[in-house]
């Protein structure tokens, strides 16, 4: 483990922190090597530490229980000596705590193979880490996969990158009992295509020149968040195919059982936060990343309608989860809870811009017009909770109260925001979806997956978009007395 890179001046917190996050954290190839030996010991200078200690440091400031001063001075740092963004380095975070967890396991199990994660499941821990071949993002992955002997993939160096990684998606969808892999195939779906291919295919009747939607390919940047797995079930069947999906046109064109349930009627733009929040500052990137989440926001329940009832519904697809309760407020019912919550996360991040963006000498009035238009919004939202509040509680010059900080902790820790496009529905419903959907597009929901989908026409065929958390259809509601062996139908992804 080589010695970080510090500018004088820099104390010996950094120089450490900076060296957790080095090579062996960074690369890909390392992963398999960190976890098919048991004994692992890093050499810095004239110690050896233990495998554990060191890795134990990114988590720590993953959970932030190291100073935000060090932190601040560790990103800043960070980003100077490596160039890479903070947001990777809370990805490289996530990734070391799956090595740590991984080997812990490991430790606990006498057979190594009852732990060990399908290939997919690796290339989605590992996709922050750094290769030089894409290639290797499947094949270095291999010998830490249980599903490697199902799968049959052997490393062919001689096949290009998009041919590996199209034949992968090919064998994981043959052999996997959902659909997981399409969460995945949207997630990365921003790569560069371009200069993929170096080694390349010549023959187009076996592989075309752009990916199909539904395939993985090397993952972009800049990632959406996801839904968590295994909460949902839009579907009858979430975690099981009645039958492997069917491939047509020399395996170009996927076709998997489903239907479609409603369709979008008003867009906004995607959403990703800004690296400020994880610097702990308030700046002007950060201001005009709450207004454009607040314009978004308000946009659609505007056009649903701003009552109690699309404040709740809201509130749900920023959390994405059906089982989540929000907290409890005396004399509201649990509908009204989830309003509150709402409101509540409109006045602290509208605190945040109000008070501490004029503090840094931000012109607040200028850089978000939009203020005075909210807050008559947000009153006239208010105002529907009747007697059991005053309303003057959710006047802009009211101090926020620790029941509003509470609703509001609660659901900005869990929203599903990054890289995500809230929209509403021709049914009147809220939709949380991957990416950048288009009026028009579909929603559906597949046999053996647990989240829904957004699809556009392209002809008689779709082309997938993204997955999609569409409140009031995540629980199988579209389902609901029907038979899905009778009312669902093929649905060929190009």
């Amino acid at each position: 483990m080589s010695s970080a890179t510090c500018k004088p001046g820099f104390g010996r917190s950094i120089a450490i922190g900076l060296g957790t996050y080095g090579e062996w954290s960074r690369r890909l190839w390392i992963v398999q090597e960190q976890l098919l030996n048991e004994e692992i010991v890093m050499l810095r200078g004239s110690s050896l530490l233990s495998w554990d200690a060191v890795a134990m440091i990114p988590v720590l400031f993953g959970l932030n229980l190291i100073p935000r001063k060090l932190t601040n001075r560790l990103a800043s740092s960070w980003q100077e000596n490596t160039g890479n963004s903070i947001i990777n380095l809370v990805n490289i975070e996530e990734s070391i705590y799956y090595l740590w967890y991984t080997r812990k396991q490991q430790q606990k199990e006498t057979k190594w193979l009852s732990v060990r994660p399908w290939l997919m499941s690796n290339m989605a821990r590992y996709e922050s880490q750094h290769c030089c071949d894409q290639r290797d993002r499947v094949f270095s992955l291999l010998a830490i996969s249980s599903d490697a002997t199902r799968l049959g993939i052997t490393p062919d160096y001689s096949a290009s990158i998009r041919r590996v990684f199209h034949d992968a998606s090919i064998r994981m969808l043959q052999t996997d009992s959902t659909l997981q892999i399409l969460v995945l195939a949207c997630r990365w779906g921003g790569s560069n295509a371009g200069s993929e291919d170096q080694s390349g295919d010549s023959d187009p009747t076996t592989i075309t020149s752009t990916p199909s939607s539904w395939e993985l390919r090397p993952p972009s940047p800049t990632f959406s968040t996801i839904i968590a797995f295994y909460i949902c079930t839009p579907h009858p069947r979430t975690c099981g195919l009645g039958r492997p999906p069917r491939f047509l046109l020399n395996y170009t064109i996927l076709v998997v059982k489903g239907r479609f349930v409603d369709r979008i009627s008003t867009t906004t733009p995607v959403m990703f936060l800004s690296e400020s929040i994880l610097h702990g500052l308030v700046d002007l990137p950060l201001i005009q990343c709450i207004s454009h989440k607040w314009t978004c926001f308000l946009r659609v329940l505007q056009d649903l309608g701003t009552t109690l009832q699309n404040a709740a519904r809201l509130t749900r697809a920023i959390a994405c989860d059906p089982t989540w309760p929000p907290p409890p407020q005396d004399g509201l019912s649990v509908e009204e809870s989830f309003a509150f919550t709402f409101l509540s996360y409109f006045r602290c991040e509208l605190n945040i811009v109000r008070t501490k963006g004029a503090r840094v000498g931000l012109d607040i009035p200028g850089e978000v017009p939009e203020l005075k238009q909210w807050d008559t919004q947000i009153q006239e939202l208010a105002a529907q909770l009747g007697k059991a509040f005053d309303l003057g509680l959710f006047h802009p010059n009211t101090p926020i109260s620790p029941q509003e900080y509470k609703a509001c902790n609660e659901l900005s820790r869990r929203g599903i925001i990054q890289g995500r496009s809230f929209c509403a529905t021709e049914n009147g419903r809220v939709c949380n979806t991957m990416h950048q959907p288009e009026k028009g597009d579909l929603v559906a929901a597949f046999e053996g997956s647990d989240r829904l989908f957004i699809l556009r026409p392209t002809g008689e065929r779709y082309r997938l978009i993204g997955e999609a958390y569409v409140d009031g259809l995540m629980e199988g509601e579209a389902y609901e007395g029907l038979d899905s062996d009778e009312v669902d139908y093929d649905i060929e992804l190009v």
